[in-house]
């Protein structure tokens, strides 16, 4: 059981000659740089359900080649030396979730857990703080995936990458921090200026995984190659029928810090963009931590650091909500092609920026995100794309409309061919005049009629 909720971060270094040891980061530095990304693909969870009950795949074999330690999902938590229950206990009055992790083959001893249990504090913590946050009605944290760590060769720099990978609305969200495996210091606030140093966009040529001596020559960024791993991980658990087909994405920087100094210029030069209508609120109700959040880029400074950990956990909540709706405007406009689906996802969006369940910080990031640029951006795209719709729907009516009459203009034209019986007796016309007198007269009345369509 877990009541207190922690996260470390470990550097791995491997040397010639010597075994790979674990190190702890120094828990003197003051400053915290997490990369995010999100993205959204045809994910089923369901299906990966149903693959984890099938005893007749080798679960360890696959999470091996995939470099995957363990998965927690829904109330399962699968490892490489086997798999246990999951209970959370979420506390609504007092705040408080607690979790336990039940043995499913009696056999099994709960010490070789022992690692995998330490890995899981992360998905707690995240999780706990989903549920105070979030509305629950309207947002499931559905899986955890705990992807092992890894290299990075950048400018003759070894950095280390830690990942933690999880699912939220089977949106796919990719956290990582860097670590420099030679000083094994954690990347500070002042190493993430501008885009040249913006490792969700930079590319990398060559990573290495821990225990193995290959080099990989990837040329992707970092997020893409997490991505794809974990792509890759579910492809073998729905035996190739995951299929990517049109994946969207975003990217964010989240920062933790004691001090900035100034907040404006921080933010302006980490997004390397002279931005002179910026508009930056504290968005924290609390004594003990200042929030800023904008276009790509959220920072904490923390005033005690008694609260360090809830506020990194509960202020990255924020900025996952943050990149949600972003996420689904970028799709509504980019990926949603007819007109229902795009009011629908549109109304969905309306939906969670009124959510009723939640505390006035959320409401606050929420009321702050409106309020940018790129929030309003991607709301009158899809404000232009939803009049785009209905003006091409209207005329494809029209259209459609205008076949239908001129159709119904030929039947009754052939149906008028009965009336020659009558001028024949009554006015003792001929069928050759009559004929042609009533196809003047439908023809007359028919270029009129294509006159007045066209010019409406």
């Amino acid at each position: 059981m877990f009541t207190k909720r922690e996260k470390t971060a470990y550097v791995n270094k491997r040397k010639k000659g010597r075994e790979m040891e674990l190190i702890k980061s120094k828990s003197s530095v003051s400053d915290c740089v997490i990369f995010m990304s999100a993205y959204k693909s045809n994910y089923s969870r369901k299906k990966m359900i149903s693959f984890y009950k099938n005893k007749s795949e080798k679960k360890s074999e696959i999470l091996n080649k995939h470099h995957i330690s363990s998965i927690l999902i829904d109330d399962s938590f699968f490892t490489v030396d086997g798999i246990l229950k999951f209970e959370p206990n979420h506390d609504a009055y007092h705040q408080k979730t607690s979790f336990e992790f039940k043995l499913i083959n009696e056999k099994d001893d709960i010490d070789k857990f022992q690692k995998y249990l330490k890995e899981t504090k992360w998905c707690l913590s995240l999780k706990h703080s989903v549920e105070i946050l979030l509305d629950p009605f309207k947002f499931e944290v559905s899986s955890f995936i705990n992807m092992e760590s890894f290299l990075i060769f950048i400018n003759n720099r070894k950095l280390q990458v830690d990942p933690i990978i999880f699912f939220i609305n089977e949106v796919m969200f990719i956290c990582f921090e860097l670590i420099n495996f030679d000083t094994r210091e954690p990347f500070n606030k002042d190493e993430i200026y501008g885009r040249s140093n913006n490792y969700n966009v930079k590319i990398i040529k060559e990573m290495q995984f821990f225990g193995t001596e290959e080099i990989i020559t990837v040329n992707k960024k970092i997020p893409d190659i997490i991505f794809e791993n974990i792509n890759s991980l579910l492809q073998d658990i729905l035996r190739d029928r995951f299929v990517l087909d049109n994946t969207s994405f975003l990217h964010n920087l989240f920062v933790i810090s004691d001090f900035v100094e100034d907040m404006s210029t921080y933010f302006q030069d980490v997004l390397g963009e002279k931005i002179t209508n910026m508009q930056l609120d504290n968005i924290s109700g609390h004594d003990s931590f200042n929030y800023f959040s904008q276009e790509y880029l959220g920072v904490v400074t923390l005033a005690d650091g008694q609260y360090k950990t809830d506020v990194l956990w509960d202020t990255q909540v924020l900025e996952i909500l943050k990149m949600y709706i972003c996420l689904n405007q970028i799709i509504n406009y980019d990926l949603t092609l007819d007109l229902k689906n795009t009011l629908d996802e549109k109304m969905h969006t309306e939906q969670l920026l009124f959510m009723s369940r939640v505390p006035i910080i959320t409401v606050k990031a929420i009321t702050n995100m409106q309020n940018t640029a790129s929030f309003e951006r991607y709301k009158e795209s899809i404000n232009f794309k939803i009049s785009y719709l209905t003006m091409y729907y209207e005329r494809r009516k029209n259209r459609n409309a205008l076949l239908l009459n001129v159709l119904l203009y030929v039947i009754s034209f052939i149906g008028s061919v009965g009336t020659f019986q009558i001028l024949q007796e009554e006015f003792g016309l001929s069928f050759k005049i009559s004929f042609i007198a009533l196809t003047s007269v439908f023809f007359l009345l028919g270029v009129i009629w294509i006159y007045l369509e066209r010019k409406k």
